[in-house]
């Protein structure tokens, strides 16, 4: 997994130690939160720079509940036409897996009392701001057009681009549109330190719309918390530090086994316990295990290195692929060939 499985991991390990048991959600009550990160003047109008802020409206679609006004103009920044601000709405819908929510993210210039302008960030010419609909249970998301159907961003991995292109004033705006259980409004239904949107979309870390850390093609569920662990390991020409499969195998069970519950969503809840997931890469590739030495093998891999403990039809240890198809994420660290002081040196 790299720099970012890494990071993935110690928010999930200290999460893990305030973890507690879920309660069932009978009608699921979902929570939605649109989060500003950056705001770039497109057109230089002021000399002194623009003074933005930013209005949200989140309000229910498919499903009921209380409309959602954000104001963010007492936390807006003067004379500066480039800010990086997260601001946060949160709103809230209660229906099923079909519910949806309306919004308009509105993008503001305050010059002086009553003189405000609001700024296009909307490629149609007839339009300024940008009207969404959202589904926080399968973080689709749709914007409308005024010149053709709506565009649809499809489960969003990360972070939004959108811009005006027509008028005086016009501005691009980066923002996220998350969903959750609303006892959960950070967006961590779970609790596991990973976020539904990475858990349902895959991890896009670098907002180009591609994902990086495929966390569901390696067996992330968002309402039952999961551990991913990438090992590295050291080998030399005379020893070897490379994991032993049979204590991989003990420390799934014990997690399996934590503990644990999670909620009950539209009267599907996910097994018990906490789903460790162990990237070693092809490590495994054809190893047998003969504990009696009476040369049947207890535990045999095939040549992919994948071993699967459960029935989801996706590695529990093995080669997760986190980083693309096909690529090993655990490793040796120094292999037997090299020297291992000329390659911390390198290091």
């Amino acid at each position: 997994m790299g720099h970012w499985g890494r990071s993935i991991l110690l928010g999930t390990l200290v999460l893990l130690l305030v973890g507690s048991g879920r309660t069932a959600v009978a009608d699921t009550n979902w929570a939605v939160t649109v989060t500003i990160y950056e705001v770039l003047s497109l057109t230089d109008s002021e000399s002194d720079g623009e003074d933005f802020y930013s209005k949200v409206t989140i309000s229910p679609g498919t499903g009921s509940g209380p409309t959602t006004h954000c104001d963010t103009f007492d936390q807006h920044v003067d004379d500066d036409d480039h800010i990086f601000p997260e601001w946060r709405c949160t709103g809230q819908v209660l229906g099923g897996l079909d519910a949806s929510v309306n919004i308009n993210l509105e993008i503001w210039d305050h010059d002086d009392p009553g003189s405000e302008e609001l700024l296009d960030i909307h490629p149609d010419e007839d339009v300024e701001l940008v009207p969404m609909t959202f589904r926080p249970a399968t973080q689709q998301l749709l914007i409308a057009m005024t010149s053709g159907p709506p565009v649809d961003l499809g489960c969003t991995k990360g972070k939004v681009v959108r811009f005006g292109q027509h008028g005086s004033d016009r501005a691009q705006v980066v923002f996220s549109v998350t969903g959750s259980l609303a006892s959960a409004p950070d967006g961590d239904s779970d609790h596991d330190g990973l976020l539904d949107n990475w858990e349902i979309c895959g991890l896009d870390s670098t907002g180009n719309g591609s994902v990086d850390v495929d966390l569901p093609a390696m067996g992330a569920h968002p309402y039952r918390q999961d551990v991913f662990v990438e090992i590295d390991w050291m080998e030399a020409a005379d020893y070897s530090h490379a994991p032993w499969l049979p204590a991989l195998i003990n420390a799934w069970h014990e997690l399996r086994n934590a503990p644990v519950t999670h909620p009950n969503v539209e009267g599907e809840a996910p097994p018990p316990g906490i789903a460790l997931h162990v990237d070693v890469g092809t490590l495994y590739a054809n190893y047998d295990v003969d504990f009696h030495g009476d040369g049947t093998p207890e535990i045999s891999v095939g040549p992919d290195g994948n071993f699967h403990l459960d029935e989801g039809g996706i590695p529990d240890i093995g080669n997760l692929g986190a980083l693309g198809s096909g690529t090993p994420g655990g490793a040796m660290c120094f292999r037997k060939t090299q020297n291992w002081r000329e390659t911390r040196r390198a290091l």
